[in-house]
């Protein structure tokens, strides 16, 4: 049965994977305008948002697409086959896997890149900052941000802009915004390329700073250098997923099918396309999109994508079952340990919605909190709490997702539902309002305009 709570998202997958990207200062200093909800501060300061052109003739991608990473891999493979205790080539390896890793999304060549970079520090102890910052990233996808940003520190003095790149997705995961801008700002001052303005621009929009976003990601795609084919292929999804978030769908296919051209077996624009496709009715090829991501990297949350479409069509039973197989990957994943994502399973039990899944739920979320607060887990976090009736925890959890300004149609409608619920008529009003002006065509939208139409 599917949980008929005002506060449901149904949101198609996403992947901090730009960070993820991933992705505050100790001491955080709240600011709130006078009658204004938490939040909806940032909301109002640039609510018109911007002109939806088509994507640019500039913007499109002009350089060399074909890679060389089974070259490298074969490569350095063969040079330890000869000289089994070389700690740089080793940690050269390290690096092919763990590219490897990023490109797949599947979880084993992070281990290989582990394993390798472990070795490569037996053999080279010292003058190792290679091997340190592989295992600095393997951290963060295991969600071990405060040992990521440990081990970033032991080489910030050696390597300066690696550091700051895993400060700034551990940062944002963890909620620290403030220090993640910190680090953003220092990053672009001493290396400006497409991937230090690729990770600005994802720290200002979550602080819903969309403008300054857009404009430094179009500035990174002038920059682009032949042999950046993962930072080009990220840039544009990310492009995309702004403006997917405000509704601009078709823009949104350009940048992602785009992505694709760059990299045609990237599993996360096509799981983005098929959120777009999913937004605009188009069910027949979001399906064939989310099959195509599933088959190069079974994630859960493309199953899950597939479950919405044929709820859509009212194939409840192919939907049970997409749900039922979304979970045991999830499971499987979290009794492995290492890479599992409570918030996956989380979102996927309040998607289901039955009573022992909401409590279950809940559960997670409150564990997952202990390990990030980012704007996407506290907002589940309130999906949960709410879920289970615990509304004035729902309200504190959705002003923290909220508190540093990022503008999400989902996130403003879950806050007015909540407010709705406390009896927050005023405040209620403000978040419904706000949904509908960030993204008038989100699912929620008609249920946005009935309750500001009903004055409840």
């Amino acid at each position: 049965m599917q949980n008929t709570d005002s506060t449901q998202r149904n949101s198609g997958p996403t992947v901090l994977h730009l960070l993820w990207v991933m992705l505050l200062a100790t001491c955080v200093t709240s600011v709130v305008l006078m009658g204004v909800p938490a939040g909806l501060q940032y909301w109002a300061r640039d609510h018109e948002g911007l002109a939806a052109p088509s994507m640019v003739a500039p913007y499109r991608f002009q350089l060399p697409t074909e890679g060389n990473l089974d070259h490298e891999l074969s490569f350095y493979q063969d040079r330890i086959s000869r000289n089994p205790t070389a700690g740089v080539d080793m940690a050269s390896l390290a690096g092919v896997y763990l590219k490897k890793a990023r490109l797949s999304g599947e979880p084993s060549w992070y281990l290989l890149a582990e394993q390798t970079a472990l070795r490569s520090l037996t053999n080279l102890p010292v003058n190792n900052e290679a091997a340190v910052l592989i295992l600095a990233h393997v951290a963060e996808s295991r969600h071990e941000f405060k040992r990521a940003i440990e081990l970033a520190h032991r080489v910030a003095k050696v390597r300066p802009a690696d550091a700051l790149a895993v400060y700034i997705t551990s940062y944002l995961a963890m909620g620290r915004v403030a220090d993640a801008s910190h680090a953003a700002d220092i990053l672009l001052d001493n290396a400006p390329g497409i991937g230090p303005l690729t990770q600005w621009a994802l720290v200002e929009e979550a602080q819903g700073r969309e403008r300054p976003a857009i404009k430094a990601l179009q500035k990174a795609l002038t920059m682009e250098e032949p042999g950046e084919i993962e930072s080009a292929a990220r840039t544009r999804m990310f492009l995309g997923r702004i403006h997917f978030k405000r509704g601009r769908y078709a823009l949104a296919q350009e940048y992602y099918r785009e992505a694709l051209l760059i990299q045609p077996q990237s599993y996360m624009a096509m799981g983005y396309l098929a959120d777009a496709e999913y937004a605009t009715g188009n069910y027949q090829d979001a399906m064939r999109h989310y099959s195509q991501a599933f088959a190069i990297f079974p994630q859960a949350l493309y199953l899950m994508g597939m479950a919405r479409i044929s709820a859509a069509e009212g194939d409840t039973a192919a939907a049970g079952s997409l749900q039922q197989q979304a979970e045991v990957l999830l499971r499987r994943d979290l009794t492995g340990g290492a890479f599992g994502h409570r918030r996956d399973l989380g979102r996927l039990l309040l998607e289901r919605g039955q009573p022992a899944d909401l409590k279950e739920a809940m559960s997670l979320m409150l564990a997952e909190q202990k390990l990030r607060t980012d704007a996407e887990t506290m907002d589940v976090l309130a999906w949960a709490l709410s879920s289970n009736h615990r509304w004035t925890e729902a309200l504190v959890a959705m002003q923290q997702a909220l508190h540093w300004g990022v503008r999400d149609a989902d996130m403003f409608y879950r806050a007015g539902s909540i407010e709705q619920q406390l009896g927050h008529k005023a405040e209620a009003r403000r978040y419904f309002q706000a949904a509908l002006a960030t993204n008038p065509a989100a699912e929620h939208a008609q249920a946005a305009r009935e309750a500001l139409a009903g004055g409840r």
